[in-house]
């Protein structure tokens, strides 16, 4: 039904969600004038209609779908929000064809304002560590996302830091500072679905990041800020580290993310563990409680996310 509403959300790494109305009014004008060869395609693989229609499911204000996730994610700012639902339905888009529609909606600017905005905390300038807290060596390399405060609470999600002049991976075509600027890093924000299946499919987002500056979209300032663009859309965050534990190889980081063309902020707190790290019954505790006590209940209740060996949760969705 091209009548209908259809809001998705592309997942930024410490995920950005972006609405993009794929049937409205507006679809009318650019995708349809855009896009139509890609919307057929979709149209006719199984995989890729499924995601439409998912999304059409989490339009709808009555719908189980949109009961079920305002349910999941009731810790969040605004659970009814529906672009919360549509997250799941990023499980599905897991084919060549699937990503083309999204890309093409994206390159074309195809997107209309968040209904939604999340509040970020006001951090007090003494809770927030400078990017030299983490040695070099140390922050290089992969980590996995083991908490969030968002909506991202998928297992097999990592994060990877390369430094500046570092001569892998190859920069991607939008990057204008990376490698070659001695003070900029790389930060690659990877999640896999279904995995050890024969529809294992990897995500990556790619970023840019400045230690020591910041957006204007928050007071406090950040440890870093970081830029990204992932199918032609542009995304703005600052990273505030609060809590570095060099035994258990852990970061306590909370985000406050934009995304100019939605005029959208997301609040995301999150701990990372460096690959061969390992997070004791006491230190699960200890990084709940430290972020609890800099964030407060509202921007600060952790979720723990399962290890990504052992979730049940990326399998085959219906």
């Amino acid at each position: 039904n091209m009548k209908k509403n259809v809001v998705y959300p592309v997942l930024f790494a410490v995920a950005l969600p972006l609405g993009y109305k794929l049937y409205s009014k507006r679809f009318h004008v650019y995708p349809i004038l855009y896009c139509g060869k890609h919307l057929v395609a979709c149209m006719g693989e199984p995989e890729c209609k499924a995601m439409l229609e998912c999304f059409q499911e989490c339009a709808n204000v009555t719908s189980e779908r949109r009961r079920v996730s305002a349910i999941t994610y009731q810790y969040l700012q605004f659970p009814e929000d529906p672009a919360v639902c549509q997250y799941e339905c990023l499980l599905k888009m897991t084919t060549p064809i699937s990503q083309d529609v999204i890309e093409c909606i994206g390159i074309n600017e195809c997107m209309e304002p968040s209904q939604y905005s999340d509040e970020c905390a006001v951090l007090a300038q003494h809770d927030i560590l400078p990017f030299s807290t983490i040695p070099k060596h140390v922050l290089e390399g992969k980590w996995e996302k083991v908490f969030t405060s968002s909506w991202d609470i998928w297992p097999c999600q990592t994060t990877e830091f390369f430094s500046p002049l570092s001569p892998q991976p190859e920069p991607r075509p939008w990057m204008t500072a990376w490698p070659k600027d001695e003070t900029v890093w790389r930060m690659d924000l990877n999640w896999t679905v279904y995995p050890n299946t024969e529809e294992e499919a990897t995500f990556y987002m790619s970023n840019e990041i400045t230690p020591n500056e910041k957006w204007d979209i928050a007071s406090s300032r950040p440890t870093l800020k970081t830029t990204a663009i992932m199918w032609g859309t542009e995304a703005h965050e600052n990273w505030y580290f609060l809590d570095y534990d060099p035994k258990g190889q852990t970061i306590l980081i909370y985000v406050c993310a934009y995304t100019p063309a939605l005029q959208r902020k997301d609040s995301i707190a999150m701990v990372l563990m460096k690959e061969g790290g390992s997070l004791s019954e006491e230190s699960v505790g200890a990084v709940q409680e430290r972020a609890l006590q800099i964030l407060g209940e509202k921007f600060g209740t952790l979720q723990r996310i399962e290890p990504c060996e052992t979730n049940n949760k990326n399998e085959r969705p219906s």
